[in-house]
């Protein structure tokens, strides 16, 4: 898979920290409610990948677990507790903790090697490309503000994986913390909807994931703190429009507009990707 994680040993020049820059200086344009609406539709609900794919994970839980589902909510409520300025760095004692308390003896499940010898970013690394290839492969009209900021979280899940055998906890955390925001993404947007969903906070919490991963190689990420929702939104959409541009015969002018940029904004971001 092509994404912005095969460049993180060299942060400055990484694509995944070059969208925000790129359009944090173009001139933005803000959806209206009316726009958002126009642009959700009533099409497929762009977090059915994400929720599927959890499906799964939580059926090969069942192997060991009695409640598996059981598991995986306790796991996201307590992830998602844990205050911001902690979470990113310290999701992977949670999800020890919890399978401590579900499977008794820890250490049967080779202790800490799930985190410190990747079982946990390898299982994401290998589930996080098929749910990018489906939410990047629906009709460009349907949920794209949403499916933008997926494919950014999803990207920075992947980037974060990618850069866990330089610190393998912290970025195994970071993966861990964007991910759980996703499934309760996912979950909200079956039971009562896509339009339910607290898209601000699954934005602000990737954009934390790619500046935490950044920190586990000791770089400098581009990508500026979410200050504001809406800030935060903009910057994934950047980032989840570049993504989607990369995978399949886009236009600029349909990027641009998933990006919620001017087109010649959005003409520097796809040189800059060319480039690598």
């Amino acid at each position: 898979m092509d994404n912005y994680g095969d460049q993180s040993q060299n942060n400055s020049d990484t694509a995944a920290d070059r969208p925000a820059d790129s359009g944090s200086n173009a001139e933005s344009e803000p959806l209206s409610d009316d726009q958002r609406s126009q642009m959700s539709g009533a099409g497929k609900n762009p977090f059915e990948p994400v929720e599927s794919a959890f499906d799964r994970f939580e059926t090969m839980l069942g192997m060991v677990a009695a409640q598996p589902q059981d598991v995986i909510d306790t796991l996201v409520t307590d992830t998602l507790s844990i205050p911001p300025e902690k979470r990113f760095d310290t999701a992977a004692g949670v999800l020890e903790a919890r399978l401590d308390d579900e499977l008794g003896e820890f250490a049967a499940l080779g202790g800490l090697t799930a985190i410190e010898g990747g079982a946990v970013t390898e299982l994401l690394g290998s589930e996080l490309p098929q749910i990018a290839e489906a939410v990047a492969g629906g009709y460009a009209g349907e949920h794209t503000v949403e499916r933008a900021v997926i494919l950014a979280a999803i990207n920075a899940a992947l980037v974060a994986t990618e850069r866990s055998p330089t610190d393998s906890r912290q970025a195994a955390s970071a993966a861990l913390a964007v991910s759980c925001r996703l499934y309760r993404a996912a979950r909200v947007a079956s039971d009562d909807g896509p339009e339910s969903v607290d898209l601000a906070a699954l934005a602000t919490d990737t954009v934390r994931a790619y500046r935490t991963a950044a920190t586990a190689t000791e770089t400098t990420s581009g990508i500026p703190a979410p200050e504001t929702p809406e800030g935060a939104i903009q910057t994934a959409r950047r980032i989840g429009a570049t993504e989607w541009y990369r995978r399949g015969e886009r236009t600029t002018a349909a990027a641009a507009q998933m990006a919620g940029v001017p087109e010649p904004a959005f003409d520097r971001l796809a040189a800059s990707l060319t480039d690598e």
